[in-house]
């Protein structure tokens, strides 16, 4: 079994990394003896193999990819709504830069890397960052109706990961670096 994934190390996760995360993912990938390529674009999937720009191909009986997140159609091909991937730019209210009474929440939304890779990475987009920006949005609607103006806040991140025979958590606060507290990395018991 191989992984291969543009990030520029595991645990990356669009986000710049957090705490130990790659620590922990290195070790659980090796300790099941599961190898990993970073920074790897695929360029071609075969029946046998899985080709990338960096490196021979990868024998593959059976391939689970994750194609790059792309907008819904409607929205990329309605003038001025979108950026050219098809996500909505927003500001820090989820106002659209362009329209101000247009909001925007969860996928939908154009979150800038946080960092140039070699390999493009999506900003994550989680249920629970959703949440958080539909409370924003709304805040700032309610704000606006009353002729005052919302706070805003960062994103934060909560995960679960599912290891099989174990698991960890992940909380980052706030998401884009730079995080003035340490993410916490915690693993469940085996």
């Amino acid at each position: 079994m191989s992984l291969i994934t543009p990030e520029p190390f595991l645990g990356h996760m669009g986000m710049g990394g957090a705490g130990t995360i790659r620590q922990l993912l290195e070790a659980a990938l090796e300790e099941r003896d599961i190898g990993y390529r970073t920074s790897a674009a695929i360029t071609q999937i075969t029946e046998d193999a899985v080709e990338t720009s960096d490196a021979a191909a990868t024998p593959s009986v059976c391939s689970i990819i994750i194609p790059p997140l792309a907008g819904v159609e409607a929205v990329a091909t309605s003038e001025g709504l979108a950026n050219p991937k098809g996500f909505i730019p927003v500001d820090n209210h989820y106002r659209h830069l362009g329209a101000d009474s247009v909001y925007a929440v969860g996928v939908a939304v154009a979150l800038p890397p946080v960092e140039t890779t070699a390999v493009p990475v999506n900003f994550p987009k989680t249920g629970h960052m959703t949440e958080q920006m539909a409370k924003i949005a709304a805040s700032d609607l309610v704000a606006r109706l009353r002729g005052h103006e919302a706070l805003t806040s960062e994103l934060s991140a909560r995960c679960i990961l599912d290891m099989g025979d174990r698991a960890a958590y992940l909380a980052v606060d706030p998401v884009r670096p730079p995080r003035n507290r340490i993410p916490t990395v915690s693993e469940g018991r085996p």
